[in-house]
Formats: structure tokens, C-alpha cells, sequence
């Protein structure tokens, strides 16, 4: 099985308790989820029997993660469905807002640097026809 991280990726806390924890069970994927965020934030039905997450292979049952099942939102561009992001999510959003308002206050200054010199330059001229 595959070597999994010990942190929740939704709240990206280690829980004490290693049952309240649940484990992908793809050999490609390494995340894990406390049980808590999977009821609260996704809904999740964790019961064997029930939940969707749960799939037979080789008479085993295995349990996929919501990124696995593309349902969390770190797996999408854009989430438009009402719930609590998981922390990559967030993350993610946040520093494409924060690049966004650095190139708009760039753009700004750079604007009023041009400003400047476009007055400076009106303002020579004038002097420059009166020494000739």
C-alpha cells in the first residue's frame, strides 16, 4: 500500500486518535481524511455498506478518497458547490487573488509612473522653446 501522509488534507491536522482517521486505498494515492471532515464538509456516508466511497476489488473492500472520485475541490479549477473547501483548495485560490491585486497595483504604478514623466516632459518643453 502506499506510504500515506499523516495530516488530514481537508483540515490538514494529525489526529490523535489513528481510527478517526481513514486512508485511501488507491496504490497511487497517499492522502488522508479524519473522519470528521468527510461527514461535515462532504456528507459522507463511511458505513461498509452504504457509502459510496466503497468498492469490491478481488472481494476486498477498498475506500476511495473524494479526490480519487473527483469530489473534492482541489481537484477542479473552479468549485462552485456550497461547503467548506479543503485547505488546498483555499490555498490555491488565495494565492491566484493575491497575484491578481500584486499585477493590478503594478499595473497602477507603472500608470502613474508614465504619468509623471509625460508631465515632466510637458513641463520641460515650454522652457526649452523660451531658451532657444
Amino acid at each position: 500500500s502506499a506510504n500515506h501522509d499523516k495530516y488530514c488534507h481537508f483540515c490538514q491536522h494529525v489526529k490523535v486518535r489513528a481510527s478517526s482517521m481513514v486512508a485511501c486505498e488507491n496504490m497511487e494515492c497517499c492522502r488522508r481524511f479524519c473522519e470528521h471532515c468527510l461527514v461535515t464538509h462532504l456528507n459522507e456516508d463511511l458505513d461498509r455498506g452504504t457509502g459510496d466511497a466503497w468498492s469490491v476489488v478481488n472481494g476486498k473492500n477498498m475506500w476511495l478518497c473524494p479526490i480519487c472520485r473527483k469530489r473534492c475541490c482541489c481537484s477542479v479549477a473552479v468549485c462552485e458547490t456550497p461547503h467548506r473547501h479543503c485547505k488546498a483548495y483555499r490555498y490555491r485560490r488565495r494565492r491566484a487573488e493575491l497575484t491578481t491585486k500584486r499585477k493590478s497595483v503594478a499595473a497602477a504604478a507603472s500608470q502613474k509612473k508614465a504619468d509623471r514623466r509625460r508631465r515632466k516632459r510637458a513641463s520641460e518643453r515650454p522652457l526649452a522653446a523660451l531658451t532657444a
